[in-house]
């Protein structure tokens, strides 16, 4: 391929491999985890003002905003190789010997994001459960029950996520390569 001669053609084919170009996403997920942070701080304001005392829904919130910051961080530090792989999936541009190792380590890293970004969806879904379970104490039972099938659903949903990447790919470290080629 002659792009992959001049580095500024060749870097452009790559932060533009995939279905969102690089830079976007970029800005998008700062954007969005910026949200995230100024809520969480506002909650934590509201809350300080009325209660004094952390509820199990404020320890809920804590962990989805730290594992939030961990795979945020995960995915800025792998995204220039996440777009390197796709580039060179699509056939965009020709990987050099150097750039090929550092992709291979890229499954190890995936199977620490996605549980990562699901720790932080359930916990979040988890600290509204805990917030709404004080509201259905004395309403009928078919609320109740409702709330309980959605507790279930939720925490059922939450083990199927778990296990979703230990069963896709049940290999760690050198052997988890194997994966990402089937």
């Amino acid at each position: 391929m002659k792009d992959n001669l001049d580095p500024l053609v060749r870097q452009a084919k790559i932060d533009h491999a995939g279905i969102i170009s690089k830079g976007s996403l970029q800005y998008s997920v700062f954007f969005l985890f910026g949200i995230t942070i100024i809520s969480v701080i506002c909650r934590f304001r509201v809350r300080g003002t009325n209660r004094k005392q952390l509820a199990m829904a404020d320890y809920l919130a804590i962990l989805a905003v730290v594992s939030a910051i961990i795979s945020t961080a995960i995915l800025f530090y792998n995204l220039p190789k996440m777009y390197l792989l796709e580039a060179a999936n699509r056939r965009h541009v020709l990987l050099t010997d150097s750039e090929i190792g550092p992709l291979l380590g890229l499954v190890n890293w995936t199977q620490t994001l996605i549980p990562m970004l699901w720790i932080a969806i359930f916990s979040i879904k988890f600290s509204f459960l805990f917030s709404f379970h004080g509201l259905i104490s004395n309403p009928s039972i078919q609320v109740r029950s409702y709330f309980w099938g959605v507790a279930g659903f939720t925490i059922i949903c939450w083990i199927f996520q778990s296990l979703y990447m230990a069963v896709a790919c049940p290999h760690v470290d050198g052997e988890a390569r194997s994966c990402a080629c089937k």
